[in-house]
């Protein structure tokens, strides 16, 4: 195990990237990319693991079809609203809900 190191961001701006779908992605640790778009680097990077965490933000309807060949395992946090993968409805989530899956 490495010792915990610091990286300071209060000064810099985190990169983001939209689609033409109306999809926004705020890249925090690591580096992301919409498929078929150039990869936007985060201030934070060299994480454990080299783990990447994204903002991503969607309006209605909007498709967001990331570049993930790198990252061996995705996870996801619906803060609120729900999402399709494959056509089906996934889940559906209310901001404050602890529950989350319904």
């Amino acid at each position: 195990m490495r010792p915990a190191r610091y990286q300071d961001t209060s000064e810099t701006v985190n990169p983001e990237v939209s689609n033409n779908t109306g999809a926004t992605l705020r890249a925090l640790a690591g580096d992301w990319a919409f498929a078929g778009q150039a990869e936007i680097s985060a201030p934070v990077q060299g994480l454990a693991g080299e783990a990447a965490i994204a903002d991503l933000m969607l309006n209605p309807d909007a498709i967001a079809e990331l570049q993930l060949k790198r990252h061996e395992f995705v996870g996801l946090y619906l803060y609120q609203g729900g999402y399709r993968a494959h056509g089906a409805l996934c889940n559906e989530h209310t901001s404050g809900d602890p529950a989350g899956d319904r």
